[in-house]
């Protein structure tokens, strides 16, 4: 496309309301192949268009309502259609940038993943410091025998002060855990949060706070 600079530019300047002004930015991101900013909201958590996608513990996934790397296909190419899957070129499930995506069907995505699962890859105990080949799908094993992660378990283990940010309370933790909050209450308490949104009732005008998830316009007593 020539000139596309100048289009862009015409396109900005054109739009009257928000709501013009990202539908333009949209276009502009997809003709430019440009990332929706993707906002790091926590460990293990993402922000993307009001949602906050959490990290799978098992397969590394972003998750809410869909997964990331489908939304992120789907902005860019339309929706998936039925029975094809979204592959991650360089196998990392938290790399979902839109060059690192690939669609194919179940079957040729299984074979990809069956033919890395028979690599090898190198790790270095974290005990000995002995180097050892794993399956690929161990690539991230810490230890490289039982008497080694029993020698580390008995270890004495150091300790992290922080401080809940929800009620305030101090407690320890290991240094290498992602623990942000004293108790899975308080974990709670915050996930609510950032799912909060402040609005206003448009018959008495009343300040209330709503889920984002919900197209709530009234307030009810």
């Amino acid at each position: 496309m020539k000139n596309k600079e100048e289009i862009f530019k015409l396109l900005r300047e054109s739009v009257e309301d928000e709501r013009e002004a990202k539908i333009v930015e949209d276009l502009v991101n997809k003709i430019t192949f440009t990332m929706p900013p993707i906002e790091v909201v926590g460990e293990g958590r993402v922000k993307l268009d009001g949602f906050v996608y959490y990290q799978h513990k098992n397969s590394g996934h972003y998750i809410t309502h869909i997964c990331l790397h489908r939304l992120i296909w789907n902005y860019f190419y339309g929706e998936i259609p039925d029975g094809l899957e979204i592959h991650h070129k360089d196998f990392n499930p938290a790399n979902n940038d839109i060059t690192n995506l690939k669609m194919l069907t179940p079957a040729e995505h299984h074979k990809l993943h069956n033919e890395a699962r028979r690599k090898k890859a190198t790790c270095q105990c974290h005990y000995c410091g002995k180097k050892f080949d794993v399956p690929y799908r161990l690539r991230n094993k810490k230890y490289c025998s039982k008497e080694c992660l029993l020698k580390a378990q008995k270890m004495p283990r150091s300790r992290e002060v922080k401080k809940c940010p929800i009620c305030g309370k101090i407690f320890e933790t290991c240094p290498s855990t992602k623990t942000q909050y004293c108790s899975k209450v308080c974990a709670g308490k915050a996930r609510t949060n950032e799912s909060l949104e402040t609005r206003t009732c448009i018959v008495c005008g009343k300040i209330f706070q709503s889920l984002k998830s919900r197209n709530k316009s009234l307030l009810f007593a």
